[in-house]
This record gives C-alpha cells, sequence and structure tokens, in this order.
C-alpha cells in the first residue's frame, strides 16, 4: 500500500489538473466587441446560431478604421474550440469563401512550442467554383505577459499561423504567416500579420468594459 500511495496521488493531480480550453481565450458572446490600433479596427460577435448538427455558429464582422465593414467570419464550436468555416468579404472584391473542414483560429495548447498541422479545402463562390486544397501549420511560440493601451494581459499565448496552398494558385486569399496574442478570459490583445498590427485599445467582455 506505501508503494502505491505515491502513484496514486500523482494520478490524482494530473486527473484534477486545469485541462487547457482554447474558448476561454476567445469569449464569444452576442455583442463582446475588441478595439485595436491599426488595420483591424474593431471585432464585434455580431450574432449566435446553431447548425444542423446544433453546434454553436458565432458570426464576426471585423471593421477598419473608418468603422467600415471588412468582411464577416462564422465560426463553429466543436467541444471547446473555434473554428472558421465561412469568410463572407463585405466590398465585393473577394469571393464568400468555406473550408472544409472548419480551421482552427483559438490556441490548441498552452505549451510553448507546440505544433499543429491541419489541411482543409477551401472553396471560393465565384463564377468557377475555385476549389483549393491549404495548408496550415500552427506554433505556440510562447507565453509572455503583453502591455497594451487597454491594459497589461500576463500568460497570454502567442500562436503562429502559417497559411499556404498545396497547388500553385494566382489569386491566393490568405497565404502568408500571421501571429495573433490571446489572453485567457479577454481574447486576441494584439496581431501582426503582412497588412498591419495592432494592439487591443478596449474591449466589451461579457457587459464588462475594459479598461
Amino acid at each position: 500500500m506505501k508503494r502505491l500511495f505515491p502513484v496514486l496521488v500523482l494520478f490524482l493531480l494530473v486527473q484534477c489538473a486545469p485541462k487547457h480550453k482554447p474558448d476561454f481565450y476567445f469569449p464569444l458572446s452576442k455583442g463582446n466587441e475588441w478595439t485595436f490600433s491599426g488595420n483591424i479596427k474593431k471585432i464585434i460577435v455580431n450574432k449566435i446560431d446553431k447548425d444542423k448538427n446544433g453546434k454553436l455558429v458565432f458570426t464576426l464582422i471585423y471593421h477598419d478604421s473608418t468603422n467600415t465593414p471588412l468582411w464577416e467570419e462564422e465560426l463553429v464550436k466543436n467541444k471547446n474550440q473555434l473554428f472558421w468555416s465561412v469568410f463572407d468579404p463585405q466590398i465585393g472584391l473577394l469571393p464568400k469563401t468555406s473550408f472544409s473542414p472548419p480551421i482552427p483560429v483559438t490556441p490548441f495548447s498552452d505549451k510553448i512550442g507546440e505544433h499543429l498541422d491541419f489541411t482543409s479545402i477551401e472553396s471560393r463562390n465565384d463564377s468557377l467554383n475555385t476549389e483549393l486544397e491549404i495548408s496550415l501549420a500552427y506554433e505556440i511560440d510562447a507565453i509572455e505577459d503583453i502591455k497594451t493601451p487597454a491594459g497589461t494581459f500576463l500568460q497570454c499565448i502567442k500562436m503562429r499561423t502559417t497559411f499556404s496552398y498545396t497547388s500553385p494558385t494566382l489569386k491566393p486569399m490568405f497565404a502568408g504567416i500571421s501571429f495573433w496574442w490571446f489572453a485567457k478570459g479577454i481574447g486576441p490583445v494584439r496581431y501582426y500579420n503582412a497588412n498591419g498590427h495592432g494592439d487591443l485599445l478596449a474591449a466589451t467582455i461579457d457587459g464588462v468594459m475594459i479598461p
């Protein structure tokens, strides 16, 4: 019995240890919003629905610095992870696009150096009904404290996403590398991509205003 006791304690500690929950890093309730410096000025949770399988679907609207809607995204929740399923541009220059299967958008791990490779089909609602195979490589680059105009956020997960096409295409819509920093219970607090970067200026999470 004495020999079994340390093993039992270790087992209980592992079972009781807090598990990583990706959706805690992007809280989505209707009306939640994040305002940034940079090319993406604001993200708003516009509505919440359910798909045919009963899974929650969140519609997010992204705005530029003039408060003009840039695009809508649909995120579907599967267990405790959020996946990007639809991209719907509001300016009419790009086709509405869906991903099958939907692609991850929230931090898949809270361990530095963790990798995730993911493939999907990008289906564009254009004249050719273009379908392209896409490849995404995710990596948790860091766990760090981030200071922004909205405040200092501790233990943020920095996730790098490398988006590429498995076959050559003349019109790559999403190819490139982006970085997002997520704070637990708050959501995205910093981003960096090929078009610019931004820090969180203010947010409203479940009715609570930050700062």
